[in-house]
């Protein structure tokens, strides 16, 4: 299935309106592959950025916060080529996929340091007053 892109949430991987091939998934897709699935009645691409057990998370490269959690029979299949004009690309790097997989855990840690420098400084002022 050849699939176009709309809008630039998985930019600069993905750009708005080029097209995608998609294969049905044969079995369960690697951390950081771009899967296509089902949310609110609209297909979705974005790259897989953790397993669980009931959910898998997926989240846009273009996105700082993963999306919310997708059960794995949503998911339709995987990306294999980018069609970008004329030019054919295979989306299968490894050094791609890992550092998209960095920069998911890189912004979740940033998170909850930021969570936690929070808590500190309302604990901080709650201790003044």
């Amino acid at each position: 299935m050849v699939w176009q892109v709309q809008g630039d949430s998985m930019s600069p991987t993905l750009p708005d309106s080029c097209a995608i091939e998609v294969l049905p998934l044969n079995q369960k897709p690697e951390i950081g592959a771009i899967v296509v699935f089902i949310r609110d009645d609209e297909m979705v691409a974005h790259r897989l950025v953790r397993f669980k057990r009931e959910y898998w998370l997926t989240q846009g490269d273009g996105h700082s916060l993963p999306d919310r959690p997708i059960p794995p029979l949503s998911v339709i299949g995987q990306v294999t080529k980018v069609f970008i004009g004329e030019r054919e690309f295979c989306i299968a790097a490894w050094r791609t996929r890992w550092r998209w997989i960095g920069r998911y855990h890189a912004l979740r840690l940033l998170r909850a340091l930021r969570k936690l420098r929070d808590k500190n400084q309302l604990a901080a002022v709650q201790n003044r007053a």
